[in-house]
């Protein structure tokens, strides 16, 4: 079975191709291609507790300034702790689902896909302590589907 992206468990339509993205734009959890297969989901889709700039419920989530909503603000963190689908990951996947593992998940993508996130180089993730291993026994250097047009 199939896991849930965010965008699908909310109907949001910010997806690339979504019914608003013309109005709103994607929402970086869509287009993040960095944690794509994180937990099973495409691009960012089930990591979107760790991805700035996410729009839920009208409300802008974190910024580029705090790299990541739960540890640079704690009203977000509350923000996504109420959210249905964060709780729905927290259960599904138990202690995985961290922002130690995300870290570590497009640490290693980025390494093996010698991808690039606007000026985040790999040498600069290197830094990011832990294991090598990446999470959730899915494959870093597996390839982001195409953008949809």
């Amino acid at each position: 079975m199939a896991k849930l992206n965010c965008w699908e468990f909310h109907n949001c339509g910010r997806e690339k191709g979504g019914k608003n993205v013309g109005r709103e734009g994607p929402c970086p959890a869509s287009t993040f291609e960095a944690a794509h297969n994180f937990m099973g989901g495409k691009n960012g889709g089930r990591a979107c507790a760790y991805i700035t700039g996410t729009f839920c419920s009208q409300t802008l989530q974190g910024t580029q300034k705090n790299y990541c909503k739960p540890s640079s603000d704690i009203n977000q963190l509350r923000f996504c702790t109420n959210c249905e689908f964060y709780r729905l990951l927290r259960k599904e996947q138990k202690d995985q689902f961290s922002l130690h593992n995300f870290l570590l998940y497009v640490k290693e993508r980025l390494i093996s896909t010698k991808m690039r996130i606007g000026k985040i180089e790999v040498p600069q993730l290197r830094k990011i302590s832990g294991k090598s291993k990446h999470s959730m026994g899915q494959d870093p250097s597996e390839k982001a589907p195409k953008s949809v047009k």
